[in-house]
């Protein structure tokens, strides 16, 4: 079964791409971990997995806040559970990097690309400076 953490760190994954502008929102993906987040009728949905198929549906009432209680729709565990972890900082990172403003500076998306590219051969995400 997801941890309640990892379900956690989807929904921040999701709340940190949709805060980005859409020019932004793919570099969230680049990992091959696909995360969306809507929320409607008084409620959260997570959806998460890969490009065109979730493996994981998760829906949260508003009234659960600060912390959601997630409601489990849908699960299958697989090799995208180990993207979670690298995709959160990842993400966290590219907003970061947006709210100073340096995602214009080509030496930042130097930096992202360069990150992704080690992750591709390692499986594991290359350095990124504050």
């Amino acid at each position: 079964m997801l941890s309640e953490g990892y379900m956690n760190h989807l929904h921040s994954i999701g709340i940190a791409k949709t805060s980005l502008p859409l020019s932004l929102r793919e570099w969230c993906n680049k990992l091959g971990l696909y995360v969306q987040v809507n929320d409607s009728r008084g409620a959260t949905t997570v959806k998460a997995g890969g490009k065109f198929i979730a493996k994981v549906h998760l829906r949260a009432e508003y009234a659960s806040r600060p912390y959601p209680t997630w409601e489990v729709k849908k699960y299958e565990p697989g090799d995208w559970e180990a993207l979670i972890e690298p995709t959160l900082q990842l993400s966290g990172w590219i907003c970061q990097q947006y709210y100073k403003g340096a995602m214009e500076i080509p030496s930042t998306v130097n930096q992202l690309k360069s990150a992704i590219e080690v992750f591709r051969r390692t499986g594991r995400l290359g350095p990124l400076d504050e």
